[in-house]
């Protein structure tokens, strides 16, 4: 009985939002949509759903019909022909050089958003976590929206490789699905390492790759000013969840709201079977120089679960200049990189 009533439930909301979606694409066409004003761009596996929950609560906040919306990153949808929305997003990869076409899927990304209401001060948002990782997006939401706010959550990259491989062994989408990935661990971080090694230029199922933050973030603050951006750790929303909440709102500009300091948890990863030490080891060396060149990009360090030696600096030799960014410091004032 109890389940029959969370599926009336999830169908009753479904059909709610098909309804207000119906109405949104009608009032896109005549021209009245709401944009978004910020967005919640990543990192894949590292929060992102908890916040898009955790936002969606402000009375100031209006998040679109669904999360992950994937607008500004067509290439997810290369390598996976089978996926429904293939031929879709194939065209809207199109309206990168055709403005007719870019015309014609602006208004349905406009309709994934409420319709605004007059004298109603809102700010809407999006959440697509594969934002942050392919190259051609950033300048993408420039273009569209120079004055964008940015939000990036990351997690340590040692458990968000092996919380996102967990996922893709669930995925079962499709027959013979070519997401769901079957091999071990330790076999998929060989592969990738291969492909690294002869292909570095072709983004696959990336577990590793994702991990490497600085070179992604780079992207976005060569478009970006440092002041629309900002970058949260995982575990300080969740061990600092009232100060991380509130550090959020005033980046935004919108007033704090009282939450508890024992945030729900959303999207919690099932592991059936750990880590393995040696992998888990090999990802802390692999890692590690890539993690140091992210806190130096950003100006401080992240007090991740994973703890592991930061290589030593050469003696003498200054650390390379690098763009500014604005990252959250609990209780204090937010820290620049130099």
């Amino acid at each position: 009985m109890l389940s029959m009533a969370r599926q009336a439930v999830r169908l009753g909301r479904r059909a709610g939002r098909f309804a207000l979606g119906r109405i949104s694409a009608a009032a896109t066409a005549l021209g009245w949509h709401a944009r978004p004003a910020f967005m919640i761009v990543g990192a894949q596996k590292s929060g992102t759903t908890a916040l898009h929950r955790y936002l969606s609560d402000h009375p100031r906040i209006t998040p679109a019909f669904g999360k992950e919306l994937y607008f500004f990153s067509p290439e997810s949808f290369h390598a996976y022909p089978e996926d429904p929305g293939y031929d879709w997003f194939a065209r809207v990869a199109e309206g990168d050089n055709n403005p007719a076409i870019r015309a014609e899927t602006l208004r349905w990304y406009h309709a994934q958003f409420p319709v605004p209401i007059p004298g109603r001060r809102q700010l809407y948002f999006e959440s697509t976590t594969c934002y942050l990782y392919f190259p051609e997006v950033a300048p993408r939401i420039h273009a569209y929206r120079p004055d964008m706010k940015l939000i990036v959550l990351l997690r340590d990259p040692v458990e968000r490789a092996y919380s996102s491989w967990s996922m893709a062994r669930q995925w079962t989408e499709y027959p013979e699905s070519l997401q769901q990935d079957r091999r071990t661990f330790e076999e998929a971080l060989r592969d990738e390492l291969a492909h690294l090694e002869h292909d570095p230029k072709t983004l696959t199922t990336d577990y590793l790759r994702r991990g490497i933050y600085q070179e992604q973030l780079r992207r976005y603050l060569a478009v970006f000013p440092r002041e629309q951006i900002l970058i949260v750790d995982q575990g300080e929303l969740l061990t600092n969840h009232t100060a991380t909440m509130d550090a959020i709102c005033r980046f935004l500009g919108v007033p704090r709201i009282a939450r508890g300091n024992a945030p729900p948890r959303h999207n919690v990863g099932n592991y059936a079977v750990p880590m393995a030490p040696a992998t888990r080891e090999f990802l802390a060396d692999f890692f590690a120089p890539h993690d140091s060149a992210l806190f130096e990009l950003i100006g401080r360090e992240f007090d991740w679960t994973s703890q592991r030696e930061r290589p030593a600096k050469a003696p003498g030799k200054p650390a390379p200049a690098t763009p500014k960014v604005e990252v959250f410091v609990p209780g204090g004032r937010a820290k620049a990189g130099s």
